[in-house]
């Protein structure tokens, strides 16, 4: 018996009353996404580059066997990949965000209870199934993901987060023909060499300055840190390491979380070209606004507080450097775009400066509470019937009809400020002029 947190917890063999975790996760996730409507890219070399199509942030097997790294930067391996014949595109995230709401519609219906973790990641508690039945689910869904969103996906299982997490890692590594999309630690045969082959830096939780000092300790292996003492590991790294032990040896610690609302929204990007006048930083800074309120009304909130920062390119050594940032609370909090566009332009108007040629800008909205808890003063107006309907209005057109179909004329129409997206694709699933076309 192990004693953590206060608690007792008997750790024993996996038994199909204990908890049960699956962690499904899209196999590269954007590559997969472009791949749904060019499925003549299949079995090619495929790379999606970064805002201003700056770094490689996804690649396909083919371009992780030729030792594309994760992050390189494009015009250092552009000729390697022009030379293996790679498709390059220009990250797509209007398409990457509808699909990845399409795949967690589907795994909702296999699980009580889901949490959505990131993008291309989601946990789901099959606690209280037996291991036949887990399995004959984690199969069935594999295909109903594949047949309904095109996207392929890996499923680790087990009795905590982290070994459902491992199992999800190594399930990637086989053959597909072999696992069927799933591994569950329940049916593995030798568990203790599967955690002898994992280095104990690629735990989830644990990282690299960890893993340096840990194994100085001679704690190498995730199997080296299962055996470890956990008063010993809590003194010197905390409770969060400890639980990891725990986890390995097939105590849950860390259960689903409930989705919570953002306390704090940041909508920023960098530009295509520099930045010098006003007019286009106001363009770019009421795009952002835009952007950053329909999260904010996404989530049911409202917003107190705006901050607006503007950059230059701290990499131009050669050039005058600037890096400028002015807030404004407001009396009540708000969620009408309109209102906050006003806030911005005078937040932008106090901290810009001319003659500098900026990169970057963006905004932070901060003292966020739920839209349920209006609190207003006998002073101050807040929102009335008239801001909440156009509001709302407007969101619905641009979720028929595509982001940016309807927008403030603040924003501008030009915005030759935009970021460079030079390969993008289509917005296949967002816009009706952008429809795949069948012949």
């Amino acid at each position: 018996m192990r004693k953590f947190g206060g608690l007792s917890a008997v750790l024993c063999a996996n038994t199909d009353n204990q908890r049960r975790f699956a962690l499904v996760d899209c196999n590269n996730f954007y590559v997969s996404c472009e791949r749904v409507f060019r499925p003549d890219w299949e079995g090619c070399p495929v790379a999606v580059l970064s805002n201003n199509d700056g770094c490689v942030i996804a690649r396909s097997q083919e371009v992780k066997d030729m030792g594309v790294a994760m992050g390189a930067p494009y015009h250092t391996v552009r000729g390697q990949l022009a030379q293996a014949g790679a498709i390059v595109v220009s990250s797509n995230y209007t398409l990457y965000g509808d699909m990845s709401a399409r795949v967690m519609r589907v795994l909702a219906d296999y699980a009580p209870t889901i949490e959505v973790y990131s993008i291309d990641e989601c946990w789901l508690d099959w606690s209280g199934l037996s291991t036949a039945e887990i399995n004959t689910r984690a199969s069935a869904m594999v295909r109903a993901v594949r047949r309904m969103t095109g996207i392929p996906v890996s499923v680790g299982i087990g009795p905590s987060k982290t070994l459902a997490k491992q199992m999800n890692r190594w399930v990637k590594k086989q053959p597909l023909d072999k696992t069927n999309g799933f591994m569950d630690w329940a049916t593995v045969e030798d568990p203790e060499s599967l955690l002898s082959a994992c280095a104990v830096g690629d735990l989830w939780g644990i990282g690299r300055r960890l893993q340096a000092t840990l194994e100085r300790m001679g704690i190498r292996s995730a199997l080296d840190l299962r055996n470890a003492q956990p008063a010993r590991i809590r003194q010197r790294f905390g409770v969060v390491v400890e639980r990891i032990i725990y986890e390995l040896s097939g105590f849950s610690c860390l259960d689903l979380e409930a989705v919570e609302a953002k306390k704090g929204i940041v909508a920023s990007r960098s530009f295509g070209q520099p930045v010098e006048t006003l007019n286009e930083l106001s363009e770019a800074i009421a795009s952002h606004t835009t952007r950053a309120m329909e999260k904010l009304r996404a989530q049911g909130s409202l917003a107190a507080y705006l901050a607006v920062f503007i950059n230059t390119n701290r990499f131009a050594e050669n050039q005058a450097q600037y890096s400028g940032r002015f807030g404004m609370r407001l009396p009540v909090a708000t969620d009408d775009s309109m209102r906050m566009l006003r806030v911005a332009r005078h937040c932008l108007e106090c901290c810009y400066r001319p003659h500098f040629r900026y990169n970057k800008a963006g905004v932070m909205l901060a003292d966020i509470s739920s839209s349920r808890c209006e609190q207003t003063d006998w002073l101050t107006k807040g929102d009335g019937e008239r801001q909440r309907v156009l509001m709302q209005t407007l969101d619905g057109l641009n979720k028929s009809y595509g982001s940016g179909s309807v927008f403030s004329a603040a924003q501008g129409i030009d915005r030759r400020w935009q970021m460079r997206r030079n390969f993008r694709t289509q917005a296949y699933t967002t816009r009706w002029s952008e429809l795949p076309l069948v012949r």
